[in-house]
């Protein structure tokens, strides 16, 4: 992508046919694609061009009056690749976030505020900020474009549900944003019906979405009854390929295999930072009715997240095509209608893979008692020492429930 300040030129080059659902007509659009396919170029591309396209046809030719692409995404890391990336092409874009010192935030509103800015990144807690709100509502030229990244966060059924995220649809009214996309590369039926409703989209006209099956991703899955029982394979897996490679949930156990020289890791100084909002309630009964509520909240998710896991485990351990099935939980099917990719666990066996579980492990009361018994700071040692049998082999709930049990007095 090619952009000259100093003439009309404006080009996209790429090796395969690129459609973008964009243009000077539409308001509002939700695109699917999957990762890799293109979903920053939907809000990058339209956020440059729009101004070139008044330019060309001689309206809003003032200073500033081209207003700006706001772009709400909660990926901090994300932000940072793409302004760099997008001013080395020589766009004008920054980011504000919560890592940002006073000096650069000032200088991003300062851009913002003279129309010096093409395209401001935001993360999605930025809309807590009534100064920034305002500020987005009285800029200059007006928001043009805005376009809300990993929208599935909107959605409660969402396996990423991002409360902030609701407040998205509300902001984009309230500014009176000229086009609002939605982007997410993982959406179910349930989670984009859910975006289309919040940003009152038609699922008709307005939907843009790719296959979501990739050729060259071939999917084979295998069951381990305890993790440490998959580090051999996984080890020999990151052995024999070596590479970038994505490993869920075992962050701190690839730390400590690099340090016994087991796999070499390569750090990217990615850092987390946290944001307070607000302060602690001052009254007891307030704190109570907060602990209640976080309770209640956190109560829901676990069981949200146990229908999850199963759900997601049934989509490889079932007899059918793995691609398929994935293809199927997000309303999609595999080209031509085939019911097998070819190049899966189950196309290529024909064998549904057998997935080993724990055997059943009676409630033991001596067990929990220790738990209950053991000084304080120490309840971890007791579990550890006593009765390791309650960690992972025990429903969650089960545990919940004998918990509630002793708290109400029972």
């Amino acid at each position: 992508m090619s952009i000259s300040d100093d003439d009309d030129d404006f080009e996209l080059s790429s090796s395969d046919e690129l459609e973008l659902p964009a243009s000077a007509q539409w308001r509002k659009r939700r695109v699917v694609f999957p990762t890799g396919g293109g979903k920053s170029l939907c809000y990058q591309v339209p956020g440059v061009a729009i101004k070139r396209l008044n330019k060309l046809s001689g309206v809003r030719q003032g200073h500033a009056e081209g207003g700006i692409t706001l772009v709400v995404s909660p990926l901090i890391a994300l932000m940072k690749d793409q302004v760099d990336a997008l001013k080395r092409l020589g766009i004008r874009a920054e980011a504000m976030d919560s890592s940002k010192s006073k000096e650069e935030y000032l200088s991003a509103v300062n851009g913002m505020r003279e129309g010096l800015l093409d395209i401001l990144y935001c993360v999605p807690e930025r809309l807590n900020d009534e100064g920034f709100v305002a500020s987005m509502a009285s800029v200059k030229g007006g928001v043009r474009l805005l376009a809300a990244d990993e929208a599935h966060c909107i959605s409660e059924w969402g396996h990423a549900f991002r409360p902030d995220y609701l407040k998205v649809a509300r902001f984009a009214k309230g500014i009176q944003a000229e086009r609002v996309i939605c982007l997410t590369a993982t959406a179910t039926p349930k989670v984009a019906e859910d975006v289309c409703k919040a940003f009152e989209i038609s699922p008709e006209e307005g939907v843009f979405r790719t296959a979501t099956y990739r050729d060259k991703l071939h999917l084979y899955a295998r069951s381990f009854l305890t993790k440490e029982e998959s580090y051999p394979e996984l080890i020999k897996f990151l052995n024999q390929h070596p590479g970038p490679s994505i490993v869920e949930r075992v962050v701190s156990r690839l730390n400590d295999w690099n340090e016994r020289g087991f796999i070499q890791l390569e750090t990217k100084n990615v850092h987390q930072i946290y944001l307070v909002l607000k302060p602690l309630p001052s009254s007891g009964q307030d704190r109570q009715a907060l602990s209640d509520k976080v309770y209640r909240e956190l109560e829901v998710r676990e069981q949200q997240d146990l229908a999850r896991m199963d759900e997601v485990t049934n989509l490889v351990v079932g007899k059918q095509c793995s691609a398929l099935a994935l293809a199927k939980h997000f309303g999609d099917e595999l080209p031509d209608k085939a019911q097998e990719c070819g190049h899966c666990t189950w196309c290529e066996t024909h064998q549904p893979v057998e997935l080993k579980k724990p055997p059943q492990v009676p409630w033991d009361s001596k067990a929990f008692v220790k738990i209950l018994e053991a000084p304080t700071g120490h309840a971890g040692e007791a579990v550890e020492a006593s009765c390791v049998r309650l960690e992972g082999r025990l429903q969650f709930t089960t545990l919940l429930d004998a918990f509630t049990k002793v708290c109400d007095g029972e």
